[in-house]
């Protein structure tokens, strides 16, 4: 059976976008975004010249931009808000005629190039054109907000995939919905909204990066739910069916996330770390991960296993003596599997936490990854 010509140019079209953007992942950060630009604006023309967009059912398309618009506008008005609380900065590069050329500008066709291509391959009916779309869409997400040339660490690798690739994935799921429906001049308005006031305007709300990017993962179905509940009274299975799709990968996202920053930042009433070397081996194994609540100046018992920072080194071992003295306690700590005691002592200043659970072996490919940086 042969391949007609029409399906092996979009064949070769849908295996070729998402590789050229994903290289452009790679170039270093601050030309990442130009890269990507120049092969939209070229591959947009080739797209629409080589494949043929089929009509899509586009409905309420007007209403729909100003609902999308709407949304998005009432979004970025909440976070600057909250700058209120949070305060504001300055942004990491300060608006200038070159930044604008090197940063806006290119963010700016990255959005609406990549938007009029998902639209072209969605219409298709096939399934590679759209899988091909949403690899598009999340890879130009990325684009504008995170590179991978910047990740040297397994830190910044956690970093990249909690703040930046899992809100992509959910913000896409909204525009794969929104495109094939309502066209792709609402996910445009709706994208730019979201992007040009944190370029354009000279402060900032200087939100926590990992509220920001669970905020970022939540939104987009609170606006696919609002925009399905306008439009969508009388609801088809397959339509339901998607709902209940994107639900529950929406969800199961967030769980990810959640997990991902508490690991990462550490920032709440329990932690999570991974184990990292065998000196409690016999009760806590190198490649295990760790559970700990975080400390609040509570009494620690001699037996206790603790973590706290010293000299700028995250360690977890067990409490063989506390002392007080002058006021002061202080907390002797050695390793299971340690013949001597560690050097010095442990104030409450530098406990972090008293481990509470142990979750066996689950930390080693977090182990793995970081030893490809070391």
């Amino acid at each position: 059976m042969t391949v007609s010509a029409d399906k092996s140019r979009l064949y070769v079209i849908s295996a070729a976008l998402p590789v050229l953007l994903f290289a452009a992942l790679f170039v270093p950060m601050g030309n990442a975004g130009l890269a990507a630009a120049v092969i939209l604006a070229i591959a947009y023309p080739t797209v629409a010249l080589l494949i043929k967009k089929r009509p899509l059912l586009s409905i309420r398309s007007r209403e729909a931009l100003l609902v999308c618009s709407a949304s998005a506008a009432l979004f970025v008005t909440i976070l600057f808000l909250s700058g209120l609380y949070f305060g504001f900065k300055s942004p990491a590069v300060p608006l200038t005629l070159d930044s604008f050329l090197v940063y806006t500008l290119p963010s700016v066709i990255i959005v609406i190039f990549a938007e009029l291509i998902r639209n072209i391959l969605i219409s298709q009916e096939s399934t590679p054109a759209a899988i091909s779309s949403y690899a598009v869409g999340v890879l130009s997400e990325l684009l504008f907000t995170a590179g991978i040339a910047g990740i040297t660490t397994a830190e910044s690798l956690v970093s990249f995939v909690g703040n930046y690739f899992l809100p992509a994935i959910t913000l896409n799921l909204l525009y794969g919905y929104l495109s094939p429906r309502y066209g792709a001049t609402s996910v445009i308005a709706f994208r730019l909204i979201m992007l040009l006031p944190f370029e354009l305007i000279p402060y900032t709300p200087a939100l926590p990066e990992l509220i920001f990017a669970f905020v970022r993962l939540i939104f987009p179905l609170l606006v696919y739910s609002f925009v399905r509940s306008l439009y969508e009274k009388r609801r088809r299975v397959a339509h339901r069916s998607f709902a209940l799709f994107s639900n529950i990968i929406t969800a199961l996202l967030a769980l990810v996330a959640v997990a991902i920053m508490m690991l990462l930042s550490c920032r709440f009433s329990f932690g999570a770390l991974v184990v990292g070397s065998e000196s409690m081996s016999g009760a806590i194994e190198k490649g295990d991960v760790i559970v700990y609540k975080s400390y609040g100046r509570e009494p620690i018992a001699e037996g206790e296993v603790i973590v706290f920072d010293k000299e700028g080194v995250r360690t977890i071992h067990r409490v063989d003596d506390v002392q007080q003295i002058d006021g002061e306690m202080r907390y002797y700590t050695k390793g299971d599997a340690n013949e001597e005691r560690d050097t010095g002592y442990v104030t409450e200043s530098e406990i972090v936490g008293t481990v509470i659970h142990r979750l066996p072996a689950i930390g080693y490919p977090t182990l793995m990854i970081d030893s490809l940086f070391d």
